[in-house]
């Protein structure tokens, strides 16, 4: 994580921004920042979590990449079924758990406190890899997994 020093006028601002939301400050800014990037056109990407189209023998597929892992790829119907889950568990509260499961792939997605936590395991060349994020790290992600199946589709 970063630290970010900001004026505390603007701190203020967005505590305010943040209470009217019923939302924590690092979402509030999150969101802002996710607003302005699409409204300017440019990359929304995120280092250490991907989602892109790949031509592969079966058609198009999405391939997930979580810290410098990738997938074999998903269908667009596993890729919005994860998107899904991703969203779905960003809404609950506590401790909570996902299961994903692809045709070569596992996933699991899990709620750790206020943050969400994607686990993968390529069957095919027997690797793994974890990442726990912020629930707006996680929106995101879940917004450029089905961004890749919209491109598929």
């Amino acid at each position: 994580m970063a630290m970010l020093k900001i004026p505390d006028e603007r701190a203020s601002q967005l505590k305010r921004l943040s209470r009217h939301h019923g939302k924590p400050m690092t979402e509030v800014l999150g969101s802002l920042i996710a607003q302005e990037l699409e409204k300017e056109g440019l990359s929304r990407d995120m280092p250490g979590l991907g989602a892109e189209v790949v031509k592969t023998n079966v058609g198009l597929r999405i391939a997930i990449t979580v810290e410098n892992i990738t997938t074999a790829g998903l269908n667009v119907s596993e890729a919005i079924g994860l998107a899904n889950a991703i969203d779905q568990i960003s809404h609950k509260a506590g401790r909570a758990s996902v299961s994903f499961k692809s045709t070569s792939d596992k996933m699991e997605v899990d709620r750790v406190g206020s943050a969400v936590r994607l686990a993968i395991h390529d069957d095919l060349t027997e690797t793994a890899a974890k990442r726990v994020m912020p629930v707006s790290i996680a929106q995101e992600f879940a917004h450029q997994i089905r961004l890749a199946a919209e491109r598929a589709a």
